[in-house]
């Protein structure tokens, strides 16, 4: 059947493969961020970059706080792979569909090493079927519920605040775009605003797009489209797009900015619902194409 060709399952990994050709990988382990690499053009070309060397932590295409409660949940140990505050998949559960779309829900508890958690988290995840040009959405959405005291969710202060840091304000929905893999790579905001134009300023998408480096003729980009009914939308857009020392690789990246310029508290046992759409395309971004198709995600998500 279709399923079993096309979808590839360990006690790891989910895969969509076309062929000898991944599409998709989507990677969990009981302990550790959830995250999907590669995410593949049709071309073959990967677009995520996984645990690159400056920053190990950065999972490709993943989630993940900064602080909850004054603990670090986002950056860990180069030799153990861990952070101080634990990211725990408690329960998970697929479901593969015929026309190769895919249904992944999860539950996470975040929590202090061996104490109990001071957040959870059911996400679902939704994966549609690749279009004829290798195009799909994931749709995302997380709905974290603070446990028995408040959930305080912070950030690395930005400049202009207390301790605050020009690279500050950054964390949820996080993509560190391959810059092994593409070259000419531009990011791009609904305003039109591009590269570092876009950082702090209100951003409902931001796209990354590129050429590849083996074959000029073939394109891919990733764009990630924040839902409008999430708190404090239209958010910063958070943007990176600086080059790696004397090498001719760039540290590519972008989250939407919801914890930019503030902190937020969830109530102990009240909850925080964010939603946003990753769309996986072949060509370059252009603005009035993904103008039209976030007034479609709009629509379909109210």
């Amino acid at each position: 059947d279709r399923q079993s060709k096309y979808f590839e399952q360990s006690d790891s990994t989910l895969t969509l493969i076309n062929g000898a050709h991944v599409v998709w990988q989507f990677n969990f382990k009981r302990i550790g961020k959830p995250y999907f690499h590669p995410v593949n053009t049709i071309d073959g070309n990967t677009l995520t970059w996984l645990s690159p060397p400056d920053h190990p932590w950065h999972y490709a295409l993943w989630f993940s706080w900064k602080y909850i409660n004054h603990l670090n949940y986002w950056e860990e140990d180069r030799k153990t792979h861990r952070a101080e505050g634990i990211t725990e998949l408690t329960a998970k559960n697929f479901t593969l569909n015929d026309d190769l779309s895919a249904k992944i829900d999860l539950r996470l508890s975040y929590h202090p090493s061996n104490a109990e958690p001071v957040l959870t988290e059911e996400r679902s995840i939704y994966v549609s079927a690749p279009d004829s040009e290798g195009n799909f959405n994931i749709d995302w959405q997380s709905v974290f519920t603070a446990g028995k005291e408040d959930a305080v969710l912070e950030r690395t202060p930005v400049e202009g605040q207390p301790g605050g840091r020009r690279w500050g304000g950054y964390a949820t929905l996080s993509l560190r775009f391959n810059s092994k893999t593409f070259k000419n790579v531009n990011l791009l905001n609904n305003n039109g605003l591009r590269n570092l134009d876009i950082h702090t300023k209100p951003t409902a998408w931001v796209d990354i797009s590129g050429t590849a480096r083996k074959d000029s003729t073939e394109t891919g980009g990733i764009t990630v489209f924040d839902n409008p009914q999430n708190p404090r939308h239209p958010c910063p857009g958070y943007v990176i797009n600086s080059r790696l020392g004397d090498s001719d690789l760039f540290f590519i990246y972008t989250n939407p900015g919801f914890l930019y310029n503030s902190g937020y508290t969830v109530k102990a046992g009240k909850s925080l619902k964010l939603r946003y759409r990753i769309y996986v395309h072949k060509a370059i971004g252009e603005l009035q194409s993904l103008n039209r198709l976030y007034e479609q995600y709009t629509k379909e998500t109210k």
